[in-house]
């Protein structure tokens, strides 16, 4: 089959602190050159579903037919759709297939999977395409055309993002009762948490990049060809970086809510 290299260079830059550190500047634009072994795929998007618990995401890179996969909650099962063929895995089968022989991480997993099809908190959607000039974003109004939260954008290494997030829940901190060195030692605290999430959006942000590269591979040739499980596999780990970067993209946007508050 043919595969090209694939990138995770743009989920970096984008979790990176300077991108979406809650500084109010989302736009980021790279100046480092493009590591010529590095392919950016033509396009990937991810989001959930309006009015059910599914959680689903798209993926092409030029070259191979296109493929979907959808994280059903009313089944529990993975769906992953390439052409007219549909495979279908429990998150069960994934979780076993991704963590063989560790019952915790495959029932942390399976929760994982389970919150990602309905957290409408975080990340609402993301898409993202190779050249900003070559094709329109999804057309289809996503959720902050529709509600009082902003898409943030990322551009640069030819690449355009754009990621609806639902911002926080936010009033002024209640400080009453606490003395300033507990509110100074608690702020400062809290900010090395949130810094910590804006840090640990690359760990999440490569894995994510690791396993659409490994989801081209393995459910977008042409029959499927290598076995099933490691396509389920590959969608499962991206749904858990996602979810990942959607908790951290959270906590690393927050302000803070005051002692015994976080």
């Amino acid at each position: 089959m043919e595969f090209r290299r694939f990138a995770l260079l743009f989920f970096v830059a984008l979790s990176t602190p300077h991108a979406f550190a809650g500084d109010g500047n989302p736009i980021y634009t790279p100046e480092l050159p493009v590591d010529e072994n590095i392919i950016i795929p033509d396009s990937f998007n991810a989001g959930i579903d309006k009015s059910l618990n599914r959680y689903s995401m798209s993926m092409a890179l030029e070259g191979n037919m296109p493929v979907a996969a959808t994280l059903d909650l009313a089944t529990d099962s993975i769906y992953v759709a390439k052409g007219t063929s549909v495979q279908a895995f429990t998150f069960t089968q994934v979780a076993i297939e991704m963590y063989p022989g560790n019952t915790a991480l495959q029932g942390q997993a399976i929760e994982e999977f389970r919150q990602l099809s309905q957290d409408r908190t975080g990340i609402l959607s993301y898409q993202e395409r190779q050249d900003p000039g070559s094709k329109p974003f999804n057309p289809y109004p996503f959720d902050c055309d529709l509600s009082p939260c902003s898409p943030a954008w990322y551009n640069g290494y030819g690449t355009q993002i754009r990621i609806d997030l639902r911002p926080p829940y936010s009033n002024e901190p209640d400080l009453s009762g606490w003395s300033p060195e507990i509110i100074a030692y608690d702020r400062a605290s809290f900010e090395r948490a949130r810094e910590e999430a804006c840090d640990d959006q690359t760990d999440a942000a490569i894995g994510a990049g690791l396993s659409i590269g490994a989801a081209m591979a393995s459910c977008g040739t042409s029959e499927f060809g290598l076995p099933a499980i490691a396509c389920g596999a590959s969608i499962g780990a991206i749904g858990l970086n996602m979810r990942q970067m959607s908790r951290n993209e959270r906590t690393c946007r927050s302000r803070y809510p005051g002692p015994g508050k976080w």
